[in-house]
């Protein structure tokens, strides 16, 4: 509203002059009236740009603490679902699923800890957020000292936030399965990798395990996983693939980078 009136105050003072000169009587009163309104427009725009500027700062705190408790509140439920995922009396399949719930809750937790660090409200930037989840889940879900059995290579790149979050998510379904059915290991690691091709980013994630039948048609795939992983890529419009040419298998998931 202050920015509107501003406006108003301004086209006044303009129109104001333009029918003092027009009429021939601008004389040393009406130039003192006029630099008046102009100084009087100056200092509102001043004040204006002031409020706008303090208006942002305060959205901008907010929106920080905002993904600060909300990173807290995540930490907490992941820190739950491992909690009974580690229970003596969790059966076997009750365990796998917690296990599955429990990184999909990290993945989404990393990303507001990238936006509190970084103090972005918007954006994330993806090779760093996609390296410190493979990390996490590694020590999830690997025994300890073989985190290098899950590599990441990603340029870096800045994306919006729900597009970094699907991204993430589709990596954690894949890797977590590529994790726990291909026996990676250093010297076979399962691999993340994203790059710009053309106007789109590829995403992979590969192992070098028993790979899968040739009969395997990736689009339909009837597991929860894959379900999760087709709603996802279809979110960020892309499309999935399966690199045949790949020993073990590789995921690829193409997807046309956002516009700015």
């Amino acid at each position: 509203m202050l920015l509107a009136r501003l406006a108003r105050e301004q086209r006044a003072t303009a129109l104001l002059l333009a029918a003092l000169i027009a009429s021939g009587v601008l004389g040393f009163g009406s130039v003192a009236f006029a630099a008046y309104l102009l100084n009087r427009t100056l200092r509102q725009r001043d004040t204006a740009l002031e409020q706008k500027e303090e208006l942002l700062a305060q959205k901008d705190l907010l929106m920080r603490e905002v993904d600060h408790r909300v990173r807290n509140s995540l930490s907490l439920i992941h820190g739950l679902l491992a909690l009974h995922q580690r229970h003596p009396s969790t059966d076997e399949r009750l365990r796998e699923q917690l296990n599955d719930a429990a990184s999909r809750v990290l993945t989404v937790s990393r990303v507001h800890e990238q936006l509190y660090r970084s103090g972005a409200v918007d954006r994330v930037e993806i090779a760093s957020y996609l390296r410190e989840l493979c990390q996490a889940l590694a020590k999830s879900l690997l025994p300890a000292g073989s985190s290098n059995a899950l590599r990441v290579r990603a340029i870096p790149c800045e994306l919006k936030v729900a597009q970094a979050m699907s991204l993430g998510l589709i990596v954690a379904e894949l890797a977590t399965n590529a994790l726990k059915y291909a026996a990676p290991s250093s010297a076979s690691p399962v691999e993340v990798s994203l790059d710009v091709i053309g106007s789109g980013l590829r995403l992979a994630v590969a192992d070098r395990g028993p790979g899968l039948p040739s009969t395997v048609n990736v689009a339909g795939g009837n597991g929860l996983g894959m379900q999760v992983v087709h709603m996802l890529v279809r979110q960020v419009e892309g499309w999935l693939d399966l690199d045949r040419t790949w020993r073990g298998a590789c995921f690829v998931i193409t997807v046309p980078l956002p516009a700015n």
